[in-house]
């Protein structure tokens, strides 16, 4: 039984009369402890529904491969009755797939609900379509310079006639991994 949500994919339950920390496998949540307000309200969300989802309910858990994370978590795909949950947060946006193998069960059924929940703008992907009238209009490559990476920088220019909300949006330099 869940005794406790405790965000979008880290549940409390009692086995046997002890309580333990539940991580879900494959998917991961936004994160309250993210500075950017917009991300703290999707981890607000995330929260909400998993706590409808399983919240003082029977679960049924299913382990992968591994049978805890680095942090003493157990890993676990959970049900209540015919709801497979991670899939669910997945489905209605409040998930994006994480898969650590060797735990990929379902990694497949992750990634296909993901591509819907991207295509129907869900959760996650509500704004996470590029402004139809924004460009990157220059982005400097190999330039040497005095300073470091602080000096890197992207031109975005608003190429229509009405304004672009960008709230939320973060360039970031995915060439380091």
């Amino acid at each position: 039984m869940c005794v406790r949500v405790i965000d979008g994919d880290t549940i409390e339950v009692l086995i046997d009369g002890g309580a333990h920390r539940v991580r879900y496998i494959g998917i991961d949540t936004p994160e309250m402890s993210d500075p950017r307000p917009d991300v703290q309200a999707l981890a607000e969300e995330a929260t909400l529904v998993n706590r409808d989802l399983v919240e003082g309910k029977l679960l049924e858990l299913l382990k992968d491969v591994s049978e805890t994370d680095r942090y003493g978590r157990l890993l676990r795909y959970v049900w209540v009755g015919d709801t497979f949950v991670n899939a669910e947060l997945v489905a209605l946006g409040y998930a994006q797939v994480a898969t650590y193998p060797p735990d990929v069960r379902y990694e497949d059924l992750f990634l296909q609900l993901q591509t819907q929940a991207q295509e129907a703008g869900l959760g996650l992907w509500a704004n996470a379509t590029t402004p139809s009238n924004t460009q990157i209009t220059h982005i400097p490559h190999d330039v040497l310079v005095a300073c470091a990476e602080a000096a890197e920088y992207v031109e975005i220019a608003n190429i229509g006639d009405k304004p672009q909300h960008l709230a939320g949006w973060l360039p970031t330099d995915t060439s380091d991994g």
